[in-house]
C-alpha cells in the first residue's frame, strides 16, 4: 500500500507558499497560468534500476508500468530494473520507451500524492513527447505506440548513414557553428543539432566531418564528449526519418494540451492537432533548442520545476544557465516526502528569508517618486525589516508570523517604489530561493 500522506499543493496570487501560492502569468494561449513546470529528460539518462523505489512504494507508479507492459506486450518492469537487461538499456530502442514510461510514472506519481498542477511542461528531445502525453495531449497507450514507431525509424534511418553527435562544451554556440560551417563548407553535413546551455552545444555529422570539427574545437580550448548516440541526430542527414514521422503523425490525435507545452524546435508552444504533428517531425531534423526553453520559462517566472524522469541532466543544465530557477530532479527522492523535507523552507529557514526581504529592499531601485505618505508607510517598513533582522541576528526566535509580516513589508516596499505586477513577484521569489515555504 501507499504510505505517504496526501498534501495539498494549491495555487492563488502572491508569494509561494505550501499550500503554494504563486503569480498568475498569462499564456501565449490567453489563459491564466501559475508558473510551476515539469521538465522531462531525453535518452541517455536511462540506467537499469531508475524509479524502482517509488515503483516498490506507489500504486500509481506500478498501474503505469503496468499499462505499458500490457500495450507493450512485454515485461516493463523487468525490462528497467533487472541487471541483466543493462545492455538492452542501452540501446536507443529500449532507452525511449523505457526514459519514456518512467518519466510519465514519476510525474503521475508526484502529482497525485503533491496534488500538482502543471501549467508548463517541456522535454528534451524525447521528453517532448513525454511532456505532451503528460499535459493530456497524447493518450498513454497512443504515446508509447508513437515512440515505438519513432525509435524504430530514428534506428532504421541512422543504420543507413555513417554519423554521429557529440557534446561540446566551453565554446559559444555562434563560435561551434562556424567551425561546422568552416568544416562542412556550408553544407548540411554537418550543423549545431543542440543548444543546452551558454556554452554547451551539440554537434551532429558525417562521422569524419564531426572528428575534424572536434579536434579544431578542442585547438580552441573546447572539450569534446562522445554521446552514446547511433547517428547524427536532430541533423538535416535525418531527412529521411523526419518525412517517416510526419506519415506516421498523420494518423496520431494530438490534443490541445491542459497547460504550455514549449517545443524545443522553435521554443514555443504546442497548439495541438497538426501545428504540434509538424513539430513532431520537424524535431528530427531540428536543433534541440534547450537554452530557448529554459529562457522562456525564466521569462515566465517560474521559482521552480521538477525534472520528471531519470537522472538529473536538465537540472545540471539549468544551473549552467540561470540562478532565477531551480530545479528539482524527482529521481533523488525516495518519495514525495523526502522531496517536501528539501524544498520546503522550515524554522530554520526563517531568519534567511528575513534577511533576504531587507537585502531586497535595499537592491531594488525605484521605479517612481512616492508621495509623502507612501514614503512614510516605506521608511517604517524599512525600520521594521532592520530591526526583525537585528532580532534574528542576535539568535532571538524567528517565527512565521514574524515571516508573514517581512513579506508584507517587502511587498509594500516593492509597490512603492514602483514595482508592480511579474515584474513584482518575480523580485518577490527571489526571497525563497526555490523553494516553498510551508503553511
Amino acid at each position: 500500500m501507499d504510505h505517504s500522506p496526501h498534501v495539498c499543493l494549491s495555487i492563488a496570487t502572491g508569494w509561494p507558499t505550501w499550500p503554494l501560492r504563486i503569480a498568475d502569468i498569462e499564456s501565449e494561449s490567453g489563459a491564466v497560468q501559475t508558473g510551476l513546470a515539469a521538465l522531462f529528460p531525453g535518452i541517455g539518462a536511462q540506467r537499469v534500476g531508475m524509479g524502482k523505489k517509488l515503483f516498490e512504494r506507489f500504486t500509481s507508479y506500478r498501474d503505469t508500468l503496468a499499462e505499458a507492459s500490457d500495450e507493450l506486450g512485454e515485461d516493463v518492469p523487468a525490462l528497467i530494473f533487472e541487471a541483466a537487461n543493462r545492455a538492452r538499456l542501452a540501446r536507443q530502442e529500449e532507452a525511449q520507451l523505457t526514459t519514456f514510461v518512467t518519466g510519465v510514472a514519476m510525474y503521475r506519481t508526484y502529482a497525485a500524492e503533491l496534488d500538482l498542477r502543471f501549467d508548463f511542461l517541456a522535454g528534451h528531445s524525447l521528453g517532448e513527447l513525454t511532456a505532451l502525453c503528460c499535459s493530456g495531449a497524447l493518450g498513454f497507450a497512443e504515446a508509447l505506440r508513437l515512440v515505438r514507431r519513432r525509435a524504430d525509424i530514428i534506428r532504421d534511418t541512422a543504420d543507413s548513414l555513417d554519423g554521429t553527435m557529440v557534446w561540446v562544451i566551453g565554446i559559444a554556440p555562434d563560435a561551434v557553428e562556424g567551425v561546422c560551417r568552416r568544416v562542412a563548407g556550408g553544407g548540411p553535413n554537418l550543423v549545431v543539432s543542440a543548444v543546452d546551455a551558454p556554452r554547451q552545444v551539440a554537434i551532429s555529422g558525417e562521422t569524419d566531418l564531426v572528428g575534424r570539427a572536434a579536434e579544431l574545437l578542442e585547438a580552441r580550448g573546447g572539450r569534446v564528449f562522445p554521446l552514446r548516440m547511433e547517428g547524427p541526430y536532430h541533423s538535416p542527414l535525418m531527412a529521411e526519418a523526419a518525412r517517416r514521422m510526419a506519415d506516421v503523425l498523420r494518423d496520431v490525435h494530438i490534443a490541445r494540451p491542459n497547460g504550455t507545452v514549449l517545443s524545443t524546435v522553435d521554443g514555443r508552444h504546442h497548439p495541438g492537432g497538426d501545428g504540434s504533428r509538424a513539430l513532431l517531425a520537424d524535431q528530427l531534423i531540428s536543433p534541440v533548442h534547450w537554452l530557448t526553453v529554459q529562457r522562456r520559462l525564466v521569462e515566465a517566472n517560474v521559482p521552480f520545476a521538477l525534472e520528471c524522469g531519470p537522472g538529473n541532466v536538465l537540472t545540471f543544465l539549468l544551473g549552467k544557465t540561470t540562478q532565477h530557477m531551480r530545479l528539482w530532479p524527482l529521481e533523488r527522492y525516495d518519495c514525495p516526502d523526502a522531496l517536501m523535507a528539501e524544498l520546503a523552507l522550515g524554522t530554520d529557514d526563517y531568519p534567511d528569508v528575513v534577511r533576504r526581504c531587507l537585502a531586497l529592499a535595499a537592491s531594488t531601485p525605484c521605479r517612481t517618486q512616492p508621495a509623502p505618505a507612501e514614503r512614510d508607510r516605506m521608511d517604517r517598513a524599512y525600520a521594521s525589516l532592520r530591526e526583525l533582522d537585528r532580532a534574528a541576528a542576535a539568535g532571538e526566535p524567528v517565527g512565521r508570523r514574524d515571516v508573514d509580516d517581512a513579506l508584507t513589508w517587502i511587498g509594500w516596499i516593492l509597490e512603492t517604489k514602483g514595482w508592480q505586477g511579474a515584474d513584482r513577484e518575480s523580485r518577490l521569489r527571489q526571497v525563497f530561493d526555490g523553494r516553498v515555504l510551508a503553511a
